[in-house]
């Protein structure tokens, strides 16, 4: 029996001194200003961001990231941003984020733009309560949307119950969504979107680069933006199939994307590419000056900066078809068409092309000569 008794307690001992030996803990987490916890799948929730890392003065665009210490983020806390959140002007989320918690942006006062990717699924209560938000757009993927999660605001008294909605509180969204749903259950105006347009096509030509809408169903005004290397800037509005940027500079990298408007032109009613479509424009090259020589007509070729390699072309007068001639590199000074034929009048041009032999210019009309040996 004492024997029974002893094993019996030193069993309890041994158990015992387990019980106070402290476990690491997966919450409490921090890299740079960011807290986070440890999801079990070895993801992370995102649990808010250090008081003293700009959110207690001044205006703040919050930039959530798609990772901490290697640990994708998955989601957004409830109360996540309650300390400092006021300051907050901007929320960009990434497009890892599925579940934006309740209250996580809440009382938010100066938010006024936020950007919801199509990886949420989930705003729960409250998301984005007493913000300074007029509008905002909701993707397909989201399909519950707690109460009061947009455009309500607490209208200072801290004993009211029923907070007052936003005037003219937009929601932006897809027809059947949820975001249709919840702008009908608050009493919002509701904008369908459309689906993302593309830039099918970018082209240099003679008068600039062309570019080619891909239009989206249900938008007939689009907008089309250029990236000045730190932010895209409007380029100009279009009802068109193709816009024409007459002002590109030669030899200069672009930067495009496109977005749908209303048809007054007031709002957007779709997301952008934000990776947009790139080229660089080359401008045609100058018609080339001729000379006849006794071996034939010499064509002389003027390189520009950037261009590899031109093709040359020619045709007989007016009405004959372009042919190209030669390829030659831009270290070449002329090239001397040996085939060009006594008495016979013909028209010379150039275009321009990259080490892979590809166009990258447009063609001018050329020159003319009439071949005399």
């Amino acid at each position: 029996m004492k024997r029974t008794l002893s094993i019996i307690l030193a069993a309890a001992m041994i158990l015992a001194l387990f019980t106070i030996i402290p476990t690491v803990s997966a919450g409490a987490l921090k890299s740079g200003v960011w807290k986070y916890e440890l999801n079990s799948d070895g993801t992370a929730t995102l649990t808010g961001r250090t008081y003293s890392s700009g959110l207690e003065s001044g205006s703040v665009d919050v930039n959530i990231p798609s990772a901490l210490d290697g640990h994708t983020v998955v989601a957004i806390k409830h109360n996540a941003f309650t300390e400092g959140a006021y300051y907050i002007r901007s929320v960009t989320i990434p497009n890892t984020v599925k579940t934006i918690g309740s209250e996580a942006f809440a009382n938010a006062w100066y938010l006024k733009s936020i950007k919801i990717p199509s990886s949420v699924t989930k705003i729960e209560y409250r998301a984005f309560f007493d913000t300074e938000l007029k509008e905002v757009a909701i993707p397909k993927s989201v399909t519950t949307i707690g109460e009061q999660a947009f455009g309500w605001l607490n209208t200072g008294d801290a004993y009211i119950i029923e907070p007052d909605p936003v005037n003219d509180f937009t929601i932006m969204g897809y027809k059947g969504s949820a975001a249709e749903q919840y702008a009908q259950e608050n009493s919002f105006k509701f904008i369908k979107l459309v689906a993302t347009p593309k830039i099918s096509k970018l082209e240099n030509t003679t008068a600039g680069v062309r570019i080619t809408l891909g239009k989206s169903a249900g938008a007939t005004k689009y907008r089309i933006f250029t990236h000045n290397g730190k932010a895209w800037v409007k380029l100009a509005d279009t009802t068109g199939d193709t816009y024409m940027h007459k002002a590109a500079k030669n030899n200069t990298k672009y930067k495009y994307t496109i977005r749908a408007l209303s048809n007054d032109g007031k709002a957007y009613i779709s997301d952008f590419n934000s990776t947009g479509w790139t080229i660089t424009f080359f401008a045609a090259p100058a018609p080339p000056k001729l000379a006849n020589t006794k071996n034939g007509v010499r064509i002389n070729v003027a390189a520009a900066a950037g261009v590899p390699i031109y093709r040359i072309f020619r045709k007989t007068g007016n009405t004959g078809s372009w042919k190209s001639i030669a390829v030659v590199a831009r270290s070449t000074k002329y090239f001397i068409d040996k085939t060009a034929k006594n008495g016979v009048t013909y028209r010379y041009t150039l275009r321009a092309m990259n080490k892979n032999k590809q166009f990258i210019s447009s063609f001018n009309s050329g020159s003319v000569i009439k071949c005399k040996r």
